[in-house]
């Protein structure tokens, strides 16, 4: 039973939704006037800086374990549970993210996530997921970080769905490492906090509103110890990594 003092007063959500909405409209200035014009270091910058103003104005805590890649270019790889996984990853480091084609029409969300650099795939189409390999590929190469979720949607954070592992050859093709991670949403007990998952018939609405409710939301991001691609195929680093967040998961 979800605790009284866990809940936020109405007052409170109110007014975090009002600065929710003042902080989508700055970042929304800033990706129509300035984004194409400054430079990808300074883009990522902003990004950051905007993933962790909204943490903020949501109270979300977030714990982070293990070592960063924040200037080592691989393929972050992680269990999907909610919208804020790629804010929460953000606001730790700037990353390009590969996402279902289907949030590039979210409202605001969507075009936000198109100007910040995201990747867009078609969910059951094999030759669109052939190119984003050959895109991530080259996005590696480059010296990016990208990160992709292959369970393909979310989950309700307790357990790991199984693995699409295509997107795990762009590392391979790129001589990169993985970079296995694991996002673990908390109530104040420490146990899994059903109400951060963004599952089921929900709206993003629905699921902000969810979010809002809480008066403290916690969140631990573990980067788990890194897998050489070099000497496997796609299928055995899928399940590599596929294990080592299972595993962590269940720990």
């Amino acid at each position: 039973m979800t605790a009284v003092s866990d809940i936020t007063p109405l007052t409170v959500r109110i007014l975090r939704g009002v600065r929710i909405v003042l902080h989508i409209l700055r970042i929304l200035i800033f990706c129509a006037l300035y984004f194409p014009w400054c430079s990808p270091t300074r883009r990522n910058k902003v990004i950051v800086q905007w993933s962790a103003g909204l943490l903020t104005i949501l109270n979300l805590r977030v714990h982070v374990i293990g070592q960063v890649p924040h200037h080592q270019p691989c393929l972050m790889v992680g269990n999907h549970v909610s919208w804020l996984d790629i804010h929460i990853i953000h606001a730790i480091t700037p990353a390009r993210f590969v996402a279902k084609s289907e949030i590039r029409s979210w409202p605001i969300f969507g075009w936000i996530a198109k100007q910040s650099g995201t990747l867009f795939i078609r969910r059951h189409s094999h030759q669109d997921a052939a190119k984003i390999v050959q895109v991530v590929s080259a996005s590696l190469q480059q010296g990016d970080l990208v990160c992709c979720f292959p369970e393909g949607t979310t989950s309700s954070g307790q357990s790991l769905l199984p693995f699409k592992g295509s997107l795990l050859q762009a590392a391979i093709d790129a001589s990169v490492n993985v970079q296995p991670l694991m996002l673990r949403y908390v109530n104040q007990q420490g146990e899994i906090d059903a109400r951060m998952a963004y599952v089921g018939d929900d709206s993003m609405l629905q699921s902000l509103a969810k979010v809002l409710s809480i008066r403290q939301p916690k969140v631990t991001l573990t980067f788990l110890p890194q897998i050489a691609s070099r000497g496997y195929d796609r299928r055995s680093l899928t399940l590599a990594t596929q294990h080592t967040i299972a595993n962590a998961l269940a720990d």
